[in-house]
């Protein structure tokens, strides 16, 4: 880990890991993973190709209350849930991680949930692929980070996205690792909190969680802001559009930064991406739910100026 990385890697008094930083890339569908089963297990091969398999030492399913040592058969339960005849379960989840104990930070990792139509939620909370790769990988692999992000635009039919540095917090201690991961993210600002339990109930399938060094806007979402040639327009120098078979990806930058605002680090083109799409972030402030926040700090204002940290730089 470099030694500009080190800041975010947080370990408490108890010996508790609660921080690290990564890179990922989040996407938020609204179809049942089962029904794009074959599109999903292809990725996931793809993938392999960035994290191998020998990397992800531990799983978890929606039945399961912590992290076990992975086995070959692990990596197959996609495939296993989603075979033709299988029985089908209104929810699938599963995670795969590296790290060196069952309760360490995921180092990189494979996270997918899967709601199927019937079940009641399936309307109320996006379904999601999220791939995780360690942060020192984009010193020199940023090129192939953003051709696989574009290799699953090309198949994983998306509603919206987002990818860069993020800031992965303890999955065993989320309140502790968000207190600790808030203050981070408000001085490093290009720098995304993992939401995985609050970003796919406030996007639900309409709107975007925010802009990142990789922002991804799905076709329909795509229709409400004008096309993908309107965007291509309206784009400042600092950004770069590609078109993909399911949506824009919009990139602010070669590389990621961290958007260290103590030290003036330049924000502009996630502030340009952020004008691009506003529109698309009307209704999240309401439906995301606050950070828990050590003191007497008012949580749901702290939460939201983190939303909106982009909009107040473009004022």
């Amino acid at each position: 880990m470099s030694k500009e990385f080190e800041r975010f890697h947080v370990v408490d008094q108890r010996g508790r890991e609660l921080t690290r930083l990564n890179t990922d890339v989040m996407f938020y569908i609204n179809v049942p993973l089962r029904e794009i089963r074959d599109e999903v297990l292809g990725i996931m091969e793809r993938f392999y190709q960035l994290c191998p398999r020998e990397a992800l030492g531990w799983y978890a399913t929606e039945t399961m209350k912590q992290f076990k040592p992975t086995t070959s058969r692990s990596f197959t339960l996609p495939k296993v849930w989603w075979k033709d005849g299988s029985p089908r379960k209104n929810l699938r989840e599963l995670m795969l991680k590296g790290g060196a104990a069952h309760d360490s930070v995921g180092t990189c990792g494979i996270y997918l949930r899967s709601a199927e139509r019937e079940d009641s939620i399936f309307k109320l909370k996006s379904n999601y692929l999220r791939f995780m790769i360690p942060a020192d990988f984009m010193e020199t692999g940023s090129q192939a980070f953003v051709d696989f992000v574009i290799a699953v635009s090309n198949r994983i039919p998306f509603v919206s996205g987002h990818g860069g540095f993020v800031i992965e917090c303890n999955q065993y201690f989320p309140e502790d690792a968000q207190g600790v991961a808030y203050p981070l993210a408000m001085r490093y600002q290009a720098v995304d909190i993992a939401t995985m339990s609050r970003g796919p109930w406030a996007v639900r399938g309409e709107r975007i969680k925010n802009v990142g060094w990789l922002t991804l806007i799905g076709s329909e979402l795509l229709e409400k802001v004008g096309g993908g040639k309107a965007l291509q327009h309206k784009a400042s120098d600092r950004l770069s559009l590609v078109e993909t078979a399911h949506g824009v990806l919009i990139q602010a930058g070669q590389k990621p930064v961290l958007g260290d605002v103590n030290r003036r680090e330049d924000l502009s083109a996630f502030v340009d991406a952020y004008r691009l799409v506003e529109p698309l972030h009307n209704g999240i402030k309401e439906l995301f739910a606050p950070f828990k926040l050590p003191g007497d700090a008012d949580e749901v204002d702290a939460t939201q100026r983190w939303l909106i940290r982009f909009r107040k730089k473009g004022a």
